[in-house]
Parts: structure tokens; C-alpha cells; sequence
């Protein structure tokens, strides 16, 4: 009997998944929205793939076993507003986003490191000045799906001159 093993959980866009088929020794084909490199599936746009896994034993006898993973997208990518430097004393860079997508939570970190701010559906989202010079990400997740986009901003403390 032929078998694809891997999951058939949904991704999203621009993830990747090792494809298992059995018995070992076949070939995997895909259509829609993915791509195939070995047996490393990527999703390439929101939608589905459909995966075949294509056995031939060694009497010529050939059996296929099919799969369909639905692709989800990733949240819409806005700009984000703000950054740069700042001087000693002043309040900070400020950063925003210039839209926000329904059903999307944004959580803005400094360094990777626990959420500095977060906020959920609001247009035009500010989260204000932020102090610390660094590396910023903004982390926009589905709520349903947990698909995940990450904007990088990045905020310079300069010593102001006397």
C-alpha cells in the first residue's frame, strides 16, 4: 500500500514541510500553490497544493497516493512609519504602522524579546516613542490561522552636541 506519511496540516505562505511517502523510494509531484525541491515541499501563495506520491515496485506495478494542503496567507504587509535617530534627552523614535488588517494581532518587539507594546485591529496604529535605541521587530499574526509577517525598524540614540 502507498502512503504519504507527512502531515496534511495547513501552512502558510512561505513555509516549508519534509514530505514522507511509503514505501520509501518514490516520487512526489505537486500542482498549485507550491513548489518541490527534493522531497521539501514550500507553499508559494495562499490556496492549496496538492501532492502526489507516485510508488513503482519491482514487478512494474505502480500506485499513487494523494494529499491536499490548504495554504493560508500571510497578514497584509503595511509600511512601517517612523524610526531613525534621536538625541539624548528627546522622547524617542517614534514607530507606527500605516494600516492594520482585520482579524491581525501586532505586537512590537525590541531585540526579539517579550512585547514592548501590542495592539489588535486598529488603522493607522501608533505605538509611540520608544526610548531605547535598537533593533525593533513588529510581529503581525492571524488570529485564526497564526500566519505570521515581521516588519524590522530600527531607532538610533545620538549624544546631542553642547
Amino acid at each position: 500500500m502507498v502512503s504519504i506519511t507527512s502531515s496534511n496540516a495547513a501552512m502558510c505562505v512561505n513555509d516549508t514541510r519534509t514530505l514522507v511517502g511509503l514505501p520509501a523510494g518514490g516520487t512526489f509531484t505537486v500542482t498549485g500553490n507550491g513548489s518541490l525541491a527534493g522531497s521539501t515541499l514550500t507553499a508559494t501563495g495562499a490556496g492549496s497544493i496538492n501532492v502526489t506520491y507516485t510508488f513503482t515496485n519491482t514487478s512494474g506495478c505502480t500506485s499513487s497516493a494523494n494529499q491536499t494542503i490548504t495554504v493560508n496567507a500571510l497578514p497584509t504587509s503595511f509600511a512601517v512609519t517612523g524610526g531613525g535617530g534621536y538625541c539624548i534627552g528627546e522622547a524617542g523614535s517614534f514607530v507606527g504602522l500605516s494600516g492594520s488588517q482585520s482579524g491581525v494581532n501586532y505586537q512590537l518587539r525590541e531585540m526579539e524579546s517579550t512585547p514592548v507594546l501590542s495592539f489588535r485591529n486598529r488603522c493607522c496604529s501608533d505605538f509611540g516613542a520608544q526610548p531605547t535605541a535598537g533593533t525593533y521587530t513588529v510581529q503581525a499574526t492571524n488570529g485564526t490561522s497564526g500566519c505570521t509577517l515581521y516588519y524590522e525598524w530600527f531607532s538610533e540614540c545620538f549624544q546631542s552636541k553642547l
